[in-house]
């Protein structure tokens, strides 16, 4: 192709950019000169005119950069979106490197039991004690160590079968020391979440099923309906899959003295079809195990600057289970805010509302650490509680059969929680709908770090992609929106020796620390985010009235009485007295 090209104009014989050459019969070639001439003038008037134009377009786009530069406000919005950009996926997977790291010094875990201290000391490290007061909370938590290997064994008058340990069964953790023998081995009646579900197990094994509330929930009922040992099967869908969980509650004296184990999906499907058709079933069950006290910690990092009366909360668990290194659950949300909080010391981002960071422990145990720190500001420092206005979570976010989920704030029990809990929902539907990105709700039931916060009505928010999954795993239409595998667990190394740097997905993870670090910011930045989340309600005094004038004359022949009404005014008047009533209505609205 040559350096120069033409377009051929299809209406006649020139190139664009030139003047045509119009002549009439008879005319000189002088006149086509003159007129050629003066249509270039004309064209030249116009191009400096454009020119100007566009010099004056280019003075005020620089006037614009300049402001910019200088400090000139920018909306939350604005502010955020640029900071996200530096939260990129590689520099949360560097630290997700060195908790994986950690976890491969202590037994392959970052549990309170094992590597979590060390965890615990590279947060600190990390953060910049110039920008960001550190501190760390300590607090008792118990653990547990299995003693003996699970034993459990199931007969009918014909057969009997004896489950492998650590293949078909494990040991419950905070189960019981005991063995029980040739009891009559049951399923218990619907889910187990009711003492009427438990009617008849008095001295019997008995099977459970897995959801809808807590191991220890159901565990209590058991002790309290007398039942000898407990079974706990895996949902259907994790057919191949041991459950590995722990039956304690809140408090470190909450443990149920039963001996208890679980099993694979398939083995409670096989157990269930059993009892349901012979009631002559029998089994024996045998656990052991010791429960240990230790400290755990939460890391607290607040800015330095910000109005401590508008205090965003961002957390995420930093614990792992006893099983696994935890670089899903919850190494990706403990890194991404770590890397978050590294950005805004690296900008030295000056923040209009006060952040604290806080890399919760003992989560895998309960809620253990996020359930200490709220209850430690109600009894000693309850105006800090009030300060709080709003609560990130993050808790996995790099699942390698993702659903892109946010939190469904809107269903909050509280209506004052949910209504600056949807506000931060609808946030991050934005960000994800301006990048085309598909997001789906999932349950905000208090699960996780936010649920101490949610009960004391500070609105919540936080995003989350996947863990076991529902019943038969990811559905199709989640396989249409996010691809992956349908009818799989959402992160099958779940709780498991697996959960290790290959089991993140990179590209998801990337797109939750944007969104995480966005909203992060954007709640940082936002001016009045009290009035925003938790508008004070409004009073609208309305005042109706009604007129009412009588006239009265007196003649000797005639008597004319004349009323007349409105609504706006109530005023009765007389020949003699006026007098004005007015009614006052108050409607409180939110």
């Amino acid at each position: 192709m040559s350096a120069t090209t033409s377009y051929q104009n299809p209406l006649h014989n020139s190139t664009y950019g030139e003047e045509p050459e119009y002549s009439l019969p008879g005319e000189s070639t002088s006149l086509i000169v003159n007129v050629g001439a003066q249509r270039r003038s004309r064209r030249n008037k116009i191009i400096a005119i454009v020119s100007v134009l566009l010099l004056a377009a280019a003075v005020v786009a620089a006037v614009l950069i300049t402001q910019k530069a200088n400090n000139v406000p920018q909306s939350p919005e604005e502010i955020a979106s640029a900071f996200a950009s530096t939260v990129t996926g590689p520099r949360v997977m560097n630290h997700l490197s060195a908790l994986y790291n950690i976890s491969q010094k202590h037994e392959n875990s970052r549990s309170a039991r094992f590597g979590y201290n060390e965890s615990v000391q590279y947060v600190m490290d990390t953060l910049d004690k110039d920008y960001y007061t550190v501190s760390r909370q300590e607090f008792m938590v118990t653990s547990f160590t299995e003693t003996a290997k699970p034993s459990f064994t199931v007969r009918d008058s014909n057969d009997e079968k004896t489950f492998v340990p650590y293949v078909d069964i494990a040991t419950m953790g905070y189960a019981g020391t005991a063995s029980v023998t040739n009891l009559s081995f049951i399923a218990v009646a619907n889910d187990g979440c009711s003492a009427l579900d438990w009617l008849k197990a008095s001295g019997a094994i008995v099977l459970v099923p897995r959801g809808n509330c807590s191991f220890y929930e159901k565990a209590v009922f058991g002790f309290a309906a007398n039942a000898a040992g407990l079974v706990f099967g895996n949902d259907p869908n994790e057919a191949e899959k041991l459950l590995r969980a722990s039956a304690r509650g809140t408090e470190n004296t909450d443990v149920v003295d039963l001996p208890m184990i679980t099993t694979t999906g398939q083995m409670f499907a096989e157990l269930s079809l059993l009892v349901e058709f012979d009631e002559g079933i029998t089994a024996d069950l045998s656990t052991a195990g010791e429960i240990h006290s230790a400290v755990s910690y939460n890391i607290i990092a607040d800015t330095k600057q910000g109005e401590e009366d508008e205090t965003v909360v961002v957390g995420a668990h930093l614990d792992s289970v006893d099983q696994g290194p935890g670089i899903n659950d919850n190494g990706s949300g403990s890194a991404s805010i770590l890397e978050i909080a590294v950005q805004m010391q690296t900008a030295q981002t000056e923040p209009t509302n006060h952040v604290r960071f806080i890399w919760f422990g003992a989560e895998e145990l309960g809620l253990l650490g996020s359930i200490y720190y709220v209850d430690q500001l109600k009894a000693n420092n309850p105006q800090q509680l009030k300060q709080i206005k709003a609560m990130l979570n993050f808790d996995m976010l790099g699942s390698p059969n993702y659903i892109r989920a946010i939190y469904d704030g809107e269903t909050a029990a509280d209506p004052v929680v949910a209504y600056g809990s949807k506000l931060i929902q609808q946030t991050f539907q934005q960000r994800f709908d301006n990048q085309s990105l598909p997001w789906v709700l999932t349950e905000f039931n208090g699960r996780s770090d936010y649920g101490p916060f949610i009960e004391n009505e500070i609105a919540a928010g936080g995003l989350f992609t996947g863990a076991e999954g529902p019943a038969g795993g990811k559905t199709i239409q989640e396989r249409k929106l996010f691809g992956g595998i349908a009818q799989v667990a959402y992160d099958t190394c779940y709780h498991e020796f697996c959960d290790d740097l290959e089991n993140i997905d990179q590209e998801i993870l990337a797109q939750m620390a944007d969104a995480a670090a966005f909203m992060t910011m954007n709640l940082a930045m936002y001016p009045n985010l009290t009035q925003w989340l938790y508008p004070a309600p409004t009073t609208t005094t309305t005042t109706f009235t009604t007129t009412t004038s009588t006239t009265t004359s007196t003649t000797t022949t005639t008597a004319t009485t004349t009323t007349t009404t409105t609504t706006t005014t109530t005023t009765t008047t007389t020949t003699t007295a006026t007098t004005t009533t007015t009614a006052t209505t108050t409607t409180t609205t939110t």
